[in-house]
């Protein structure tokens, strides 16, 4: 088991989900995402985020996570981390879903950079 201590206090503990992950869902998809955020919005963009990324896992039957970090050199640059049953959880159901669209609609003029990978589970 592996232990990571967060900020505030806050203990995660991540028990090799990624081998129980591709036992039961070989075609895995994930989607990394940076962006580079207005330094006045920060707040705003860390509350919206974590509401589309709760919705994604919560609303969503193919996410099967989606985290969200902040940078501790720059704390306007945040990290999406993102993966899905297959390609289709995200262009089917992901990319369609109204808090998705919300998001970027409340969020696209504060974005001032954007780096986005997709990305095939190796088996």
């Amino acid at each position: 088991m592996l232990i990571a201590v967060r900020p505030a206090g806050r203990t995660a503990v991540f028990i090799n989900r990624k081998s129980a992950i591709q036992k039961e869902v070989p075609g895995m998809y994930a989607i990394s995402v940076i962006l580079d955020i207005d330094p006045e919005h920060i707040e705003e963009f860390k509350a919206a985020a974590l509401f589309h990324a709760n919705s994604s896992k919560t609303q969503e039957p193919g996410c099967l996570g989606f985290e969200v970090f902040q940078s501790t050199e720059r704390p306007d640059r945040f990290y999406f981390h993102e993966y899905y049953v297959d390609k289709a959880a995200v262009t089917e159901v992901h990319n369609k879903a109204p808090y998705k669209e919300a998001f970027g609609q409340k969020t696209g003029s504060w974005i001032k950079g954007k780096q986005i990978e997709h990305w095939n589970n190796v088996d």
